[in-house]
């Protein structure tokens, strides 16, 4: 399906983007933070394009402030929990929607791609941070699930598993691991 973007109101206040810029020390600064909506969907007629605007947009759109935009998306293969709400909501409406998604976009004064700062503005674990909005329309991308790969519970497999996936786990904590799968008949995955 052909993905929409739809322009959102700011997102940030500016006592937030006052404390973004002094946790950036300079190095970069966040002039505005606005939504970018994506939407999964047919090509949708105005009225059906009015009413997704009307329901993800509860203030005034926020125009573009920088040429340097660095757009803050769900890590890609992921549905974060505002995605799977609105996109309830929005096909309860009528819309034919596969999917929307949230993007927070920063509009900054320069493209730097200092990981240091990009950790600032992004929460590596759960987002990706990417300069190129083309980039985002891999978010919608499909992947086949992995299958789990186990682990043995014996001790000394667990021990392994803790050195080569770097799980810090203390003796202790290893021994009671293998007592509890031992007990539970299982392996951990």
């Amino acid at each position: 399906m052909p993905l929409l973007l739809l322009s959102g109101p700011l997102r940030l206040s500016p006592f937030r983007l006052d404390a973004l810029n002094e946790r950036l020390h300079g190095r970069l600064r966040v002039l505005a933070g606005r939504d970018l909506f994506l939407l999964d969907a047919p090509e949708l007629t105005e009225d059906q394009r009015e009413l997704a605007a009307t329901l993800l947009c509860d203030a005034p759109i926020a125009e573009p402030g920088s040429a340097h935009s660095l757009h803050v998306a769900p890590r890609f293969g992921t549905r974060s929990p505002w995605s799977t709400k609105a996109t309830e909501i929005l096909r309860s409406c009528g819309l034919p929607v596969a999917r929307v998604e949230r993007v927070l976009v920063l509009d900054a004064d320069r493209r730097l791609d200092d990981p240091e700062v990009l950790a600032v503005l992004h929460d590596r674990l759960v987002e990706v941070a990417v300069w190129d909005a083309g980039e985002l329309a891999a978010i919608f991308d499909e992947h086949a699930p992995r299958p789990l790969r186990y682990i043995g519970r014996s001790r000394e497999q667990l021990a392994a598993a803790n050195v080569s996936f770097g799980f810090a786990l203390s003796a202790d904590e290893l021994d009671y691991l293998a007592e509890q799968f031992a007990a539970l008949g299982r392996d951990p995955t």
